[in-house]
């Protein structure tokens, strides 16, 4: 048995999804970046967006974001034991409210995109 909230506080509303992750990346590094995120899926409009100004000042928006640190736990069998192979390509996608919208500053250089980093960049 999966359970996504272990050791989550909670407020955190998780969900398991199959669906890839798809991303689009447009701007220049070190100026403006900006990366829309969506999930594959024909019945839920999930996305998310993530941008950069000046390498240090990023924010973030959307109405769903994979949760890495869950997706890794849930990958490594930390979650509890999978019931199938076809979730080791799955993904924790979470719905809360506290990181749906965020500003951050940060003192070094951007991480490249990548799905378990959503917010990385």
């Amino acid at each position: 048995m999966i359970n996504l909230h272990k050791n989550a506080r909670p407020d955190e509303v998780f969900n398991l999804s199959s669906w890839p992750v798809v991303m689009r990346t447009w701007g220049r590094d070190w100026l403006y970046r900006s990366v829309k995120w969506r999930m594959d899926d024909p019945v839920r409009n999930d996305w998310f967006n993530s941008y950069v100004v000046l390498w240090f000042f990023r924010w973030y928006i959307g109405n769903a974001k994979v949760d890495g640190g869950r997706t890794l736990m849930l990958r490594n069998g930390e979650l509890g034991e999978l019931p199938s192979a076809d979730l080791r390509t799955a993904w924790v996608i979470t719905y809360t409210a506290k990181e749906m919208l965020s500003f951050r500053i940060r003192r070094r250089r951007p991480d490249r995109e990548r799905p378990l980093n959503m917010g990385g960049i």
